[in-house]
């Protein structure tokens, strides 16, 4: 008895908890000339500004104060500590009462104030029942956050689940503030009571559906549950009975929808009115909000209740109707069905705009949620600040749902059959999700009418009917993406390559790379133009072009790319470089010197493998003075894991994990908070889950495994499933034209768009509405063929173009991680993703994004003839060359389940363009040891476009590796021009996947081979030798001596003048000597080497004063350099002398 009254009085003294009131400023629903304005470190991502001296309106709404008593005002104002703090003031008023503190002056004083803070604007006694509530600006540019009311016993709110608790939204009047009551009183869901008396049901083998009656205030209503076999084979309850409704918005009849928020999200726009608000007796003159950001306040929201439930075969139909609207409601559930299809029929009995909504299930509290999907924008706990509507083209695969404990998964999605099959446009959409309620709770819901949409403006007694399917699964998020995706979308492993191999492709972009004029190549400073900004050149995978010489043994490449990338790494301190002192461009400035730092140990030891340690200046930057790794743009796994793969050393590969776990743990527990949209999808969005990858395979660390596999999962939801893949032709370029990137490029000082009439004025990037479309004939291609399906997006920001059209990216350079996270945790989802992304969607590096469905891209010739229509990014020509080699030995690795494996290298640092690199160490074939990966430029021919190859070699034979992308076996004839070889073929052997090696009989250079679907094949020509390159060490030269690098500092314009010894092995090395002198008063430069007695001279006549030039590798190299300033004065350095690492 003691217990049972112990726990009354507890239950009721926590009922009776008194409990704070939140709202955000941009909610008040009279924003008077108050703007809303977004910034990361506002709560709720967005807040309230007076932009100018004449704003003077107040922002204005009404709260509801639940009980009488004092209350303690709390708002969240900023100030600028570094920036005269303290101008920038405004006050709150309750029922005309004004705070006793002006906010935004918190930092006056306090240099080191934080800039956004809670202030205390003291204690009101308020009546229950309605209040209105006022910004009032003090001076202009004050910014409004977040105001909260306490009750004596209760706390400010500040985390995320109490501020969920507290949230209100404030009233545009007294009469609709029951539209803002607490989270937890969805009255009309929460009161509806079930009876238990079925009604109708649908059921198969997954699923049962049960409709019942219910009553509700007295009314008979209908209840749904809904239950899904989980995999013990027992029936779960997914969705408890619940109110069966459907919701209708009778929108404003000044409504419209306006431009994006945040670039991306849809906003309505209303006719602004000035009002006056008034309430008990105290008046503001003030405007209605001119945007509006939640759907739910377009209009009056309308719930219709249905009156009727009948068994019809298969299916369950309900009607409801009220004074405004009328829906019959049909749910269908064949045989084998996971998701039962619902479809509304809407008949409005008014002329108007209408918009009409499903919620999959009840609200689920903040505190309960375990997982949120609707990508690409919402990952894991990462629940929207408040409601908002994301229309079906911003989302990956059409679909919305919520994890809750067990696992339930629910929520609701939309076929694509249901959905245009036209590419994407952010202009012109016909539904879309919400996640959170206007309560702040989850709640997935679809609108199947959005208002002021296409669609939305009815005539009274005009029907339109949209469907929808429900999702409730007792499983798991992911395990719910992979039924939904293949069987609502068809999502399969759908790719092979056609009419080129990527061997084709990765040969046709090291060609483009070395032409100078068509890579955009600045010989001056050592890297690729960047299209984005005025006299300047990036480097985003400078390795990369170490690798393509390395891979092809060729020694222009070498000289001409892999030295010239060596070089600035070496002097460059960013990635990007302004070109001409006088005018740098968006970079600005730099004085030569250091090394790039945006790249750290993981790549500087790289280079320092790459070139077989020769070049040991890379080791020596590698590390600090105590020997840690040298940080960078990367995580710190990824430098120290590149530590212990250069140096063997355990130390390395135990600060690899430990870092690998303190990140993985930490980024999986931190993911509730909403991702600014302008960052980038595969860096933010997603984790550095191929940082973990590499730890976890260089440990064998089955946790690390698998938090990477459970990264990379919310990336792979976030590639586009939809319009789905479909059979035979399909018209591409419809009208005669098709949609292109919009924009006009920079080539140095010069706007410049490849393939285009280049008449363009002006210094930075734009769009032009001339050069929207490009005009190009219709053609019948297969449908697959320019698919979407498989492509994913930058960022939210760059996902929407100025014509509409959506843009995703052709860069995956993640394909080749996902194949290595396959096998290492068996997820056949990731080589899905991998082939569908990569395979037969190129001929040359294609440019960056995707506008509309062409072939024109997929030309051979495209980057080097145009039209440019989808940004020839020549910074990305490296990123995506190693991408390309990285898949095909990935693929090889993988194909013979680790029997084939090569020595790599890292290039990462410069967003996700992280790949492995090849080329500068022999690798395992099976049981041959000591076999060079190698790509030979001529001389192999593969005739089958179907299969990639590579070619490989050791002492004494010539390999060609063969990879069917096919589902089907291929014949291929394939041909070695013994011209382009040393020897002569003794015996051709074959291996089918990982069978035995056989003898085929033959001593020609030219095999007919069949490859078994998806299969291996490997030719061995035992007596062949590639033709005779420089020579490379078969592990790094270590403990080099010194004397590769001299610098000396001088008096005189020469400034600082520093000489490298840039080296690639034994016998091929290049000098490498500059000045830092800005270029204020020079140009020209004059270079003397000394080496085996003989001098050399060369000049150049631009800055800067800098020299790359092959030298003889086995002797030392003296070098004299002179800068001549523009009166012809000579002002030599004193000789610098650079010595072979190798001692000799």
């Amino acid at each position: 008895m003691r217990l049972t009254i112990l726990c009354l009085t507890l239950s009721l003294f926590a009922a009776a908890q008194p409990q704070a009131i939140f709202f955000q400023a941009e909610d008040l629903p009279y924003a008077g000339d108050w703007t809303k304005v977004g910034e990361d470190g506002a709560l709720g991502h967005s807040f309230l500004l007076t932009p100018n001296e004449d704003a003077i309106r107040p922002a204005v709404g009404f709260i509801s104060i639940p009980q009488a008593g004092n209350w303690q005002l709390w708002v969240r104002s900023r100030d600028f500590p570094q920036d005269r703090p303290g101008i920038r003031r405004f006050v709150v008023e309750i029922n005309g009462q004004r705070s006793q503190r002006e906010f935004g002056a918190h930092a006056v004083g306090k240099p080191q104030a934080p800039s956004w803070q809670w202030e205390d604007g003291g204690s009101f006694e308020l009546e229950a029942g309605p209040a209105i509530i006022a910004l009032q600006r003090i001076t202009p540019w004050s910014r409004a956050d977040a105001i909260a009311l306490v009750p004596a016993g209760a706390t400010l709110p500040r985390s995320q689940d109490e501020i969920a608790d507290a949230k209100i939204v404030p009233a545009a009047s007294p009469d609709e503030l029951a539209a803002t009551t607490r989270p937890s009183t969805d009255a009309t869901r929460l009161q509806a009571q079930d009876s238990g008396r079925v009604l109708a049901r649908l059921e198969n083998d997954a699923i049962s559906m049960v409709f019942s009656a219910g009553s509700l205030d007295g009314r008979d209503v209908v209840m749904l549950r809904v239950d899904s076999r989980s995999n013990n084979g027992d029936m779960t309850t997914v969705i408890a009975p619940r109110l069966e409704c459907y919701d209708v918005l009778k929108a404003h009849d000044e409504l419209t929808i306006a431009d994006r928020r945040a670039g991306i999200l849809v906003n309505w726009l209303l006719d602004p009115r000035d009002v006056k608000v008034s309430h008990r007796g105290v008046s503001y003159d003030t405007r209605l909000a001119t945007t509006i950001g939640n759907p739910e306040e377009c209009g009056n929201m309308l719930r219709l209740l249905p009156k009727t439930c009948r068994q019809v075969a298969n299916a369950v139909e309900l009607q409801a109707e009220n004074a405004a609207a009328g829906i019959n409601a049909r749910w269908e559930l064949a045989p084998g069905e996971l998701f039962p299809r619902l479809t509304l029929t809407f008949t409005p009995n008014a002329d108007g705009v209408y918009g009409l909504r499903y919620a999959a299930t009840a609200p689920v509290p903040r505190k309960q949620v375990e997982e949120i999907s609707c990508p690409f924008l919402h990952a894991y706990r990462r629940l929207p600040a408040g409601p908002e509507l994301i229309p079906t083209e911003l989302t990956a695969t059409p679909m919305a749902t919520v994890q809750s404990a067990g696992p339930r998964c629910a929520g609701i999605a939309i076929a694509p059959a249901d959905l245009p099959t036209t590419w994407p446009d952010c202009l012109d959409f016909e539904a879309g999700f919400q996640l959170v309620n206007s309560d702040g709770h989850a709640q997935p819901a679809a609108w199947l009418l959005i208002p002021g949409a296409g669609g939305s403006a009815r005539k009274a007694g005009d029907s339109i009917s949209a469907s929808a399917h429900l999702i409730a699964r007792a499983d798991d998020w992911f395990e719910t993406y992979r039924s939904l995706s293949s069987t609502l979308c068809n999502l399969r492993d759908y790719r092979q390559n056609h009419g080129n191999s990527l061997t084709d492709v990765l040969l046709n972009t090291i060609s483009l790379m070395a032409d100078d004029d068509a890579s955009g190549w600045a010989p001056a400073q050592l890297g690729f133009w960047n299209i984005e900004s005025k006299n300047t050149v990036t480097h985003a995978a400078p390795l990369a072009l170490v690798m393509a010489a390395m891979l092809t043994r060729d020694d222009d490449l070498l000289a001409r790319r892999a030295a010239p990338a060596l070089a600035f790494l070496l002097s460059r301190p960013s990635q990007h470089v302004g070109a001409v002192p006088a005018a740098p461009g968006r970079y600005g400035r730099f004085t030569l010197g250091q090394a790039t730092r945006a790249y750290g140990a993981a790549v500087r030891l790289s280079a320092w493998q790459l070139t077989g340690g020769y070049t040991p200046q890379f080791r020596d930057l590698a590390f600090t003075e105590d020997g840690t790794p040298q940080r960078s743009s990367v995580h710190a796994m990824d430098d120290a894991l590149g530590a212990y793969q250069a140096t063997g050393e355990q130390r390395y590969l135990d600060l690899a994990r430990q870092e690998a776990l303190n990140y993985a743990r930490s980024y999986l527990q931190n993911q509730h908070r909403e991702i600014n949209p302008v960052h980038f999808f595969q860096v933010t969005h997603t984790g550095n889950w191929r940082g973990l990858l590499g730890v976890a395979e260089a440990t064998g660390d089955r946790e690390l495994a698998r938090m990477a596999n459970e990264i990379a999962r919310r990336m792979v939801v976030g590639l586009y499933t939809w319009p789905v893949v479909q059979p035979g032709m399909m018209t591409i370029h419809q009208g005669n034209r098709t949609r292109t990137n919009g924009w006009v490029w920079l080539k140095g000082d010069k706007l410049f768009l490849l393939g285009w009439p280049n008449e363009f004025t002006g210094e930075h990037p734009t769009t032009s509405e001339e050069l929207l479309y490009l005009s190009v004939p219709e053609k019948e291609v297969p449908a697959w063929l320019p698919s979407v399906v498989g492509l994913g997006i930058e960022q939210p920001t760059t996902y929407r173009r100025s014509q509409g059209s959506c843009a995703h990216i052709i860069m995956a350079n993640w394909a080749p991680h996902l194949l290595r996270l396959d096998a290492l945790t068996s997820e056949p989802l990731f080589t899905t993703a991998a082939h569908n992304a990569v395979l037969g969607r190129w001929g040359n590096y294609p440019g960056y994004y995707r506008t509309d469905f062409t072939d024109i891209t997929s030309r051979t010739d495209y980057p080097l003839r145009g039209p440019d229509i989808s940004g020839i990014y020549w910074h990305h020509i490296p990123c995506f060359l190693m991408m390309v080699a990285d898949y095909l030995v990935t693929d090889l690795e993988v194909r013979s389940a680790g029997a084939i494996a090569f020595p790599a290298g890292r290039q990462c640092g410069y967003v996700w363009f992280d790949n492995r690199l090849f080329g500068h160490q022999p690798g395992r074939v099976f049981n041959r040891q000591g076999v060079w990966p190698w790509l030979p430029r001529q001389g192999v021919s593969v005739a089958s476009p179907e299969l990639n190859w590579l070619a490989g070699y050791d002492d004494d034979s010539v390999y060609i590796f063969l990879c069917n992308t096919s589902n089907a076996a291929v014949t291929s004839t394939v041909i070695l021009n013994p011209a382009q070889f040393t020897g002569e073929v003794q015996a051709v052997f074959a291996r089918q996947n990982k069978d035995a090696e056989r003898n085929l009989n033959t001593s020609g250079s030219q095999v007919s081979v069949t490859v078994s679907p998806q299969g291996l094949c490997i030719l061995r020509f035992q007596g062949l030798q590639p033709p005779a390159s420089w020579q490379r060490a078969k592990s790094p030269l270590l403990n080099a001596a010194k004397g590769y690098s001299a610098e000396i500092s001088t008096d005189g314009l020469a400034g600082t003048v520093r000489a490298n010894w840039l080296g690639f092995g034994p016998d091929r090395a290049f000098a490498h000597i500059y000045s830092d002198h800005q270029g204020d008063k020079a140009d020209r430069a004059e270079l003397r080497l000394e080496q085996n007695g003989v001098s050399k001279s060369c000049t150049r006549d631009f800055w800067p004063a800098e020299f790359i030039l092959p030298i003889d590798a086995t002797v030392p190299a003296q070098l004299t350099l002179t800068v001549i300033d523009r009166d012809g004065h000579r002002h030599s350095a004193p000789a610098l002398t650079i010595t072979p690492p190798n001692g000799k």
